[in-house]
C-alpha cells in the first residue's frame, strides 16, 4: 500500500491563516484595544464587510503574538512534530537498527564458517560446525525486517526528548552569547542591534502575512505492510482534525474497562446491573462502553454467565479489541481478556482462553487454539509480540506448557514477578537418618508444589552454561545422599572441586586423571561383580540397597574435561550401573555429542536444563523439545554473586515422582558453610561402607581410597610445562587440539618479560621463533620431559604453516613425568 508521507497540511497554520490572513472574514480580528474592539462588535451585529489588512504597531503585536504562541511555543514544546512525522522516524529508526544487527551477526557467522571450512584437521564435528554456520547464515538472509508501530506513548515520550533536546540547546546558545558578550562587547553589541533590526521586520511581517515551519515528514526507508500503512494515515488524520489538548487528556486518562463479555457471575458484588444477554450486542447510546465493543456469543452457545465468572464456550471479546497491559488485570475474567486480546493481535487463531489462577508470581491461564497448534505461541516471533503487549519481562514473562490430551490447549503462565520468591529454607537431615529410595525436597515448582523425587536408581544428566549453578544443584542432590544410611557418595571433577564441599561425608573425590579412570574402572568392575553377587542375595532383577549393601551414588562434574579414556569408562558404566546400584548424576556445560564423547544424552533416564543453548535442549530432549515449551535457551545465567538471576532454575525430564512436563523448578541453595557443618557432622557420626561388598568382589578398596587421599597437586608441574597446558587450555585452536608455539611464548613472556623478550631485537621473524622454540626444548629437557613439535596449516591462512604442540602429546608427557 503506498501512502504519501510528504503533503499533509500544519493544523495551527490553517488555525493562523483564518485569524491572521488579509481578505474577506466574518471574524473580527482578536486581541485589539480600544475602538477596534468597538468596531469588531458592530460588525458581528450586522452583515459581514471587508477588513482592511492590519498595518503599523497592530501588525506588529499580532507578528509578535503569532511568534510567542505559534512559532517558539510550539518549537519550545515540539509541538510542530506532527505524530506522522515522529512515527516515521521511529520506524526508520528501527530498520535501521535492524539492517545494523543482521549485518554484524552476518559478518561473525561468516568468519566463523571460514575458520570451520579451513581447521587442520577436517572432523564430523567441523563439518556439522560448517553446516550449522552456514544455515545460519541462510536464516539472517531470509530474515524480514517486521516493523513494530509505536504506541502513542511512545510517541509523547519521543516528543518530550526532542524537546528537552532543543532546551537544553538553547540554554547552551544563550551561555554561549553570554561568554562572547562578556569577552567581546563591542562585537555583541553590533550582533544585538542587527539581530535586533531583522526581528522586528520578521514580526512585523508575520502580523502581515502569517505562516508557519512545517517540516517535511521524511520518507519509509522501507515498504509499508497494511499496519504501517494504517498507522501512519491514522497519524495523518489526527493531525489534520487537531484535537485540542483537553480532550487528548481525557482520553489517555480513560480507565481501561475489564473484559466486557466476562463478567462476574450473577449476584456477585461486581456483577453489572445490566442483563448478561445485552452483553452478547453491541452496545448504543449513553450506555456504549469505552472498549471498542462487547463480547459476541458464538452462534448457539449459551450467553447466561457460570459460577466463578469463567468464561463460556464461544464467548469472547470482538476481534478488533485492543490489548493491555496484564497489570490492570485483577480478576480472572480480566487476566482471560488481556491473554485473548494480545493472542488475536499477534495472529494466534485463539477459540477460548479461562481457568485462570491467581499465584503470587501472576497468572496461569489455559488457552485453546482452533487452528494451527499451541506451539505457535511459544515461536519467537509471538512470544516477544506478547511480552511488549503484555508488558512482561523478557526472559521469563510467557511460558508455555502444551497439552498431551488434548492437543489443541496449553497452559500459559504470565509472569509478572519472581514465581520463587516462597522457596524456602534448606530443610535439616541429620546423619543417617533416611534412605536412599526415600522422597527428598529439593526446592520449588512454579505451581507452589515441591520439587520432590527420589535419587535411587537414577542416571541422570544435567547441562547448563557457567552461571546456571550446575555445581550448586549437584551439591543439593549430595546433601542427600550423605545423609542416607544406604549410600555412599564419591566425587569426580576434572577441573574443579565438584561436591568436595561437603568434606568428610565424602567418601572420596577424584580429581586428576588418574585418580579418575581408576575410580570408573573400579565401579565398572564392582558392578560387573554385584550382576553375580544379587542371585546369591536373592535381590531380584535390580540391586537392593541397605545398610550392609549399599548404593553407590557418583557426582561427576565437568564431564569435557575429561580425558577421553575416563569419557569412554563414564559411558559404560552409564549404561551397566544402574541395575547394580552404581548411580551417575553428572553434569556438562554441553549436551551435544562432541562434548559428551557419544550422543548419550537422550539415553540417560533424567535430564535437567539451565541456562544452556537451544542446541543442548534439543539434543537431550529432540528435535520437538522448544517447541513443546522446554525453554531453557530463555534462562539466564548468574553474572555475578550479587546478581544470580536464573541460577538453580531447570527444566526438566525423567525425575521419578515429578510429570514430565515444561515448567520451571528452582533448587534450594546449599552454602558452602553449611555444607561443611553438615559435612563435619555427617562424617563424625560414620558413613555406610561398601567395604564387605568389595571384598567379595575381589576389589582392593583400601588402595583406590588411599590413590585418591593423594593430592595431585602435591607434585606440581614443572612451569614450562605448566605454562604449556595453561596456553593449550586458553587458545582459540584448543578445539582443533593443539597449541601453537607462538601462544605458548605469549603466555612464558606474562610471566618473565625479561626472559622472554631478549629475542626482539632480531629483525628476521623466522630466526625469532627458532630461537624461542630451542629455549622451549632446553627447558624441557631439563625436567626430562619429551614434548616434540609439529607443523601444521595456519588456520587463519591455510596457505601458511605454523608449529605447534599437540594436546595428545602434552597429556602423555604429563602421564610420562618421572
Amino acid at each position: 500500500m503506498a501512502v504519501d508521507l510528504t503533503k499533509h497540511p500544519d493544523p495551527s497554520r490553517d488555525t493562523d491563516v483564518s485569524a491572521h490572513a488579509p481578505g474577506p472574514s466574518t471574524h473580527a480580528v482578536e486581541d485589539v484595544d480600544g475602538p477596534a474592539a468597538t468596531d469588531t462588535a458592530e460588525q458581528d451585529a450586522g452583515p459581514a464587510t471587508e477588513q482592511e489588512s492590519p498595518t503599523g504597531l497592530q501588525a506588529w503585536k499580532d507578528g509578535l503574538s503569532h511568534v510567542v504562541h505559534h512559532q517558539l511555543g510550539r518549537w519550545w514544546s515540539a509541538e510542530d512534530l506532527t505524530d506522522e512525522q515522529l512515527l516515521t522516524m521511529l520506524l526508520n529508526r528501527q530498520h535501521k537498527d535492524f539492517n545494523e544487527r543482521i549485518k554484524a551477526r552476518t559478518t561473525i557467522a561468516t568468519q566463523q564458517l571460514n575458520t570451520a571450512r579451513t581447521a587442520e584437521q577436517q572432523t564430523p564435528q567441523t563439518w556439522k560446525a560448517a553446516d550449522k554456520i552456514q544455515g545460519t547464515l541462510d536464516d539472517l538472509a531470509d530474515q524480514e525486517f517486521t516493523p513494530r508501530v509505536p504506541t502513542a506513548q511512545r510517541l509523547g515520550a519521543v516528543r518530550r526528548e526532542r524537546a528537552q533536546s532543543r532546551r537544553t540547546n538553547a540554554l547552551i546558545a544563550a551561555g554561549v552569547a553570554g561568554v562572547l558578550a562578556w569577552q567581546a562587547p563591542e562585537v555583541a553589541t553590533r550582533v544585538s542591534v542587527f539581530i535586533t533590526l531583522a526581528g522586528t521586520a520578521w514580526v512585523w511581517a508575520m502580523g502581515r502575512w502569517p505562516w508557519t515551519w512545517t517540516a517535511k515528514t521524511p520518507a519509509l526507508t522501507f515498504d509499508p505492510d497494511a499496519d504501517v500503512a494504517a498507522a501512519l494515515e491514522a497519524a495523518a488524520g489526527e493531525s489534520e482534525t487537531s484535537e485540542d489538548e483537553e480532550a487528548e487528556a481525557a482520553e489517555s486518562d480513560a480507565p481501561l474497562p475489564v473484559a466486557p463479555g466476562w463478567d462476574p457471575a450473577p449476584g456477585t458484588a461486581d456483577a453489572p446491573s445490566a442483563p448478561a444477554d445485552s452483553l452478547a450486542g453491541p452496545a448504543t447510546g449513553s450506555e456504549a462502553p469505552a472498549v471498542e465493543s462487547a463480547a459476541a456469543a458464538a452462534p448457539g452457545a449459551a450467553t447466561a454467565a457460570v459460577p466463578g465468572g469463567r468464561p463460556l464456550e464461544g464467548t469472547a471479546p470482538a476481534a478488533d479489541a485492543q490489548p493491555y497491559p496484564i497489570a490492570l488485570a485483577t480478576t480472572a475474567q480480566a487476566a482471560a481478556d488481556c491473554l485473548w486480546r494480545a493472542l488475536r493481535t499477534e495472529g494466534v487463531d485463539v477459540g477460548w482462553v479461562g481457568d485462570g489462577v491467581n499465584f503470587p508470581w501472576g497468572w496461569q491461564l489455559t488457552v485453546r487454539v482452533r487452528s494451527g497448534s499451541p506451539d505457535d505461541i511459544s515461536a519467537n516471533n509471538t512470544h516477544k509480540g506478547l511480552i511488549t503487549r503484555l508488558r512482561l519481562p523478557r526472559g521469563s514473562g510467557v511460558q508455555v506448557e502444551p497439552w498431551e490430551d488434548p492437543g489443541d490447549t496449553c497452559t500459559v503462565r504470565l509472569v509478572q514477578r519472581n514465581p520463587f520468591a516462597t522457596l524456602g529454607e534448606l530443610p535439616y537431615r541429620p546423619p543417617l537418618s533416611r534412605s536412599i529410595n526415600d522422597v527428598a525436597d529439593f526446592g520449588l515448582v512454579m505451581d507452589t508444589s515441591p520439587l520432590a523425587y527420589s535419587l535411587a536408581g537414577l542416571m541422570l544428566l544435567m547441562v547448563g552454561d557457567s552461571g546456571a549453578a550446575k555445581s550448586g544443584i549437584m551439591l543439593a542432590m549430595a546433601e542427600v545422599t550423605t545423609a542416607c544410611y544406604d549410600a555412599v557418595t564419591f566425587n569426580i571433577d576434572p577441573y574443579g572441586s565438584g561436591v568436595a564441599d561437603l568434606g568428610e561425608a565424602i567418601t572420596a573425590s577424584a580429581h586428576s586423571d588418574e585418580q579418575i579412570i581408576a575410580v570408573l574402572r573400579f565401579f565398572l568392575g564392582l558392578a560387573k561383580s554385584r550382576a553375580r553377587m544379587r542371585h546369591k542375595y536373592r535381590m531380584g532383577n535390580t540391586w537392593k540397597p541397605s545398610r550392609e549393601h549399599p548404593a553407590v551414588c557418583l557426582f561427576v562434574d565437568e564431564w569435557p574435561k575429561l580425558s577421553d579414556e575416563a569419557k569412554k569408562l563414564l559411558i559404560e558404566l552409564l549404561l551397566v550401573g544402574r541395575k547394580e546400584a552404581i548411580w551417575v548424576y553428572a553434569g556438562s556445560q554441553f549436551g551435544t555429542s562432541d562434548y559428551l564423547g557419544a550422543p548419550i544424552g537422550p539415553k540417560v533416564a533424567a535430564r535437567l536444563l539451565g541456562a544452556c543453548r537451544g542446541d543442548d535442549v534439543t539434543a537431550l530432549l529432540g528435535a520437538g523439545a522448544l517447541a513443546e515449551g522446554y525453554r531453557a535457551d530463555r534462562l539466564t545465567p548468574a553474572v555475578s554473586p550479587s546478581d544470580l538471576r536464573d541460577a538453580g532454575v531447570i527444566y526438566a525430564k525423567g525425575l521419578p515422582q515429578m510429570p514430565d512436563r515444561p515448567v520451571r523448578y528452582k533448587f534450594r541453595e546449599v552454602t558452602v558453610d553449611t555444607a561443611a557443618r553438615l559435612g563435619a557432622e555427617r562424617g563424625a557420626a560414620g558413613l555406610p561402607s561398601i567395604a564387605a561388598d568389595c571384598a567379595e568382589a575381589g576389589l582392593n578398596l583400601a588402595a583406590l581410597l588411599a590413590l585418591c587421599s593423594t593430592d595431585p597437586d602435591v607434585r606440581p608441574l614443572p612451569s614450562i610445562l605448566a605454562s604449556i597446558q595453561y596456553a593449550m587450555e586458553a587458545t582459540s585452536s584448543g578445539y582443533l587440539g593443539y597449541v601453537p608455539v607462538e601462544d605458548v611464548v605469549a603466555r612464558l613472556r606474562e610471566e618473565d618479560e625479561k626472559a622472554w623478550s631478549r629475542w626482539d631485537h632480531m629483525a628476521d621473524a623466522g630466526a625469532r621463533r627458532r630461537e624461542q622454540g630451542k629455549e622451549i626444548a632446553r627447558r624441557l629437557k631439563e625436567h626430562g620431559i619429551t614434548l616434540t613439535t609439529e607443523r601444521v596449516p595456519s588456520v587463519g591462512d591455510p596457505q601458511r604453516k605454523i608449529t605447534v604442540y599437540k594436546r595428545v602429546a602434552i597429556e602423555q608427557a604429563i602421564k610420562e613425568l618421572p
